[in-house]
């Protein structure tokens, strides 16, 4: 992996670890509760988010190991400029109206059958 440019094994592990972990986090702070045992379910899908980052760690320090000679910095430079526009898109997403949401995911969902269409998928 010496000087590569592609994304590094660990950051997507990490990233959705977060998101997953963030995602229970919203769930408890809105009082959302699916039955009696919500918080045993909560602190489930802790567990796998904190398991997937781990995981997603082990791995990000591997694969840097064989790259020594590059700073942390260095060395994820580019998975944090994508880390950090996909954090303010999803952020920009999560603070639209649900009615502008609706909108926007029906029109993406629109060209995607517009792509396959051209693409001569029925």
């Amino acid at each position: 992996m010496a000087g590569g440019s592609g994304s590094r094994p660990g950051v997507g592990l990490i990233a959705f670890g977060a998101v997953v972990v963030g995602m229970s986090a919203a769930r408890i702070a809105s009082g959302w509760a699916p039955g009696p045992g919500w918080l045993l379910y909560e602190s489930a899908f802790w567990a796998v988010g904190g398991m997937l980052g781990l995981w997603g760690w082990s791995r990000l320090r591997r694969a840097k190991a064989a790259d020594p000679d590059l700073s942390w910095r260095e060395f994820l430079h580019t998975d944090l400029i994508g880390i950090g526009v996909f954090v303010a898109l999803f952020a920009v997403f999560a603070a639209m109206p649900a009615e502008l949401r609706d909108r926007l995911m029906q029109f993406l969902r629109e060209v995607h059958d517009a792509i396959g269409i051209a693409r001569g998928r029925p």
